[in-house]
């Protein structure tokens, strides 16, 4: 018995030397969980520009590193292997913050600060978006700047492609099957130059208030076509008119009491 102890003993030992290099860090299924220092590294090397994205620069990174985890956002890092995870860090949950996803950090709420219209397009948000990817080899943050949808949809993604959803009102199908009889797409850009899509079925039900919801696939050749960002606790696709234009004769109407019925 003492034997077998002393075994596991060691073996538990051995497990923790790989798994981390510092002994802040933990080892959640197949992926180290960044700790929460790490973080605060990370986001200190965002251009001054680019971290009121993430947090109100006059507060500070101390709220991150908080004595033992004040807000809980080390166990909200473990949980952001699951799903997005909101760190609220702004006046309130709808003016943006830092948002955790597979371990990588995002700006919650991007495109809808940016305040994109026609007048300013969706790609050249593309183009700007800074996030923040977990090495962890090296053990730290790297900052990107880009479009992050492929690795925001790879948990998602199957045989080179992923299904998307977007509830909607009876009005707005409308607009859709309209655009699908005749292929044109105007009045589905009257206002932005997107469409929003999500390939998070449990979002998707709550969009479709009026128990209605469009289903269909990108393919994974036409990613770049759409902006991938964290909205609050989940991932949102805007898809760019051409993206819309390739998806639109093989977008299907569906009632959300069928899925339900069938789950």
């Amino acid at each position: 018995m003492v034997a077998r102890l002393t075994f596991l003993g060691f073996l538990f030992i051995a497990l923790t030397a790989q798994a981390s290099p510092q002994v802040c860090s933990e080892v959640f299924g197949p992926r180290v969980v960044p700790p929460l220092s790490a973080v605060a590294q990370g986001l200190q090397k965002l251009k001054a520009s680019e971290a009121p994205y993430f947090y109100v620069t006059d507060w500070g990174l101390d709220f991150i590193t908080t004595p033992d985890d004040m807000f809980g956002y080390g166990k909200m890092m473990k949980q952001s292997f699951r799903r997005p995870m909101f760190f609220v860090n702004k006046e309130n949950d709808r003016v943006g913050g830092i948002a955790a996803y597979k371990g990588n950090i995002f700006a919650e709420g991007y495109y809808r600060e940016q305040d994109a219209t026609k007048e300013k397009p969706i790609r050249q948000m593309m183009r700007q978006q800074p996030w923040l990817e977990w090495n962890e080899t090296t053990f730290s943050y790297i900052v990107k700047r880009g479009n992050p949808v492929r690795t925001l949809l790879a948990p998602w993604t199957k045989n080179g492609k992923v299904t998307i959803y977007r509830g909607l009102s009876k009005d707005d199908l409308a607009s859709v099957l309209e655009a699908q009889r005749t292929g044109r797409l105007e009045d589905l850009f009257v206002l932005r130059d997107c469409m929003f899509f999500t390939p998070d079925e449990n979002v998707m039900q709550k969009w479709a208030v009026e128990g209605v919801y469009l289903e269909t696939t990108l393919n994974e050749a036409d990613f770049d076509l759409a902006y991938g960002g964290i909205e609050h606790n989940y991932v949102e696709l805007a898809l760019t008119p051409e993206a819309v234009k390739r998806i639109l004769p093989h977008i299907k109407v569906r009632q959300l009491a069928e899925k339900k019925n069938a789950s």
